[in-house]
């Protein structure tokens, strides 16, 4: 963090993950690449977060290779195309 008067706690992160319809959840490969994908998250403490993944797959592959993993908030906006006449 450049400003430590900026810096938020955890609250405020878990504040807003309680908000948004989806998170971005990033993760390693096995291989070393990264792995992203939007999903909806299921928050049932401050430390234990769920989300949909099927019995075997890349989520789980990934998971498997490396304990870490990254959540990022995305916001889901509308968008109106219109063409120019």
């Amino acid at each position: 963090m450049g400003k430590a008067n900026r810096e938020m706690d955890a609250a405020f992160a878990l504040e807003v993950l309680e908000k948004v319809p989806y998170v971005t959840v990033s993760m390693m490969r096995k291989d070393g690449t990264p792995y992203g994908l939007p999903l909806p998250l299921v928050r049932m403490d401050d430390t234990t977060f769920y989300f949909h993944c099927a019995m075997e797959g890349s989520k789980l592959d990934c998971i498997a290779s490396s304990d870490s993993i990254s959540i990022s908030r995305d916001q889901m906006r509308s968008y109106h195309w219109f063409e120019r006449r």
